[in-house]
């Protein structure tokens, strides 16, 4: 057999499999998202779930179970997350032989609604939602999955990831000096941070009515909170242009009052936006057959390296947080 990179697997099969490990007679399934897992929608007659499949060699089972233990722990704290789905022996994960290897597969329980429209009312909400998040989690550690502990590692292990493109040697001394600059600002900077989130972001909360849920806690990592902030601040700079302000300045303002950071802290928001939007990328290149390849293309490449130096982003985050003390 030749080898291969990134299967998928037919809903039919999936939903074979899901009947024998957990034993809920289901009927009928669909991909909702391939990304690094694929992600199921999978319903019967009497309930609907979520049936992720990590992808071969991405998360090991302790990791996974590293997941579920900090899901479960939040779900009883009274936050409103997607809970792993227990299979009959009491573990959350199964196995799934693939071509391209073995694949673990895990349930969670469906969280109705849709991601949110962007306004400041759900800017608010969403830093009220992540500033409980990073509160409950403070007295918890992410076992195995260390991945945003030290911000400035991030960095020195972009630099290799990011020679996977074809830069022009331009580009290549704009990104080196964007690298360097980040290493200054965050080698010598403690953070105060928790367990958190690792990949915030607008699509990854629904709401339902009134009930904002968070999903997709793949990334869930011990780090600094910043980071977590930095991802939404990202996202919505991408998603809502020139008007991110209004969205993203209810955001912060909600996450400060509910779990008030420090100022000097808040000072390095532009510099994490600027490693988010890196790490990023580099993750793009890294798994073309996930992304596509479109991210190395001349004019795509320019755009982005304009937007991650863009000094007005920066002035506007800080301008976003003058009042905090």
């Amino acid at each position: 057999m030749e080898k291969v990179l990134h299967s998928l697997i037919a809903p039919d099969a999936l939903i074979e499999i899901i009947r024998r490990g957990w034993g809920i007679p289901l009927s009928e399934g669909r991909l909702l998202w391939r990304g690094l897992n694929d992600t199921y929608l999978v319903t019967g007659h009497h309930e609907t779930v979520v049936a992720r499949l990590y992808r071969a060699g991405w998360r090991s089972r302790q990791q996974v179970l590293d997941e579920h233990r900090l899901l479960f722990y939040l779900a009883r704290e009274g936050m409103a997350v997607s809970e792993p789905r227990l299979r009959a022996n009491g573990s959350t994960v199964a196995w799934v032989e693939a071509p391209e290897g073995v694949r673990i597969l895990s349930l969670f329980s469906y969280a109705a609604g849709e991601p949110p429209i962007l306004t400041p009312e759900t800017g608010w909400r969403m830093g009220q939602s992540l500033a409980g998040l990073h509160r409950t989690l403070t007295s918890q550690t992410a076992g195995r999955r260390p991945y945003f502990q030290r911000l400035d590692g991030v960095v020195h292990s972009l630099w290799r990831m990011l020679r996977l493109c074809g830069w022009t040697a331009e580009e290549r001394q704009r990104i080196e000096r964007v690298l360097e600059d980040l290493a200054s600002r965050l080698s010598s900077k403690p953070l105060t941070g928790s367990v958190i989130h690792g990949d915030f972001q607008p699509q990854n909360v629904h709401q339902a009515q009134d009930r904002l849920i968070l999903l997709d806690f793949d990334w869930i990592s011990e780090g600094p909170w910043i980071w977590d902030v930095a991802s939404f601040a990202e996202a919505v700079i991408t998603e809502c242009g020139p008007d991110w302000p209004g969205i993203v300045g209810p955001f912060i303002h909600a996450y400060q009052m509910g779990w008030p950071r420090p100022r000097q802290e808040w000072h390095l928001l532009p510099a994490v936006r600027r490693l988010r939007q890196l790490w990023l990328w580099a993750l793009y290149l890294r798994y073309p057959e996930v992304f596509g390849g479109f991210w190395c293309r001349e004019r795509t490449r320019r755009a982005w390296l304009d937007r991650l130096v863009a000094p007005e982003l920066d002035y506007g985050l800080m301008d976003l947080c003058r009042d905090f003390g």
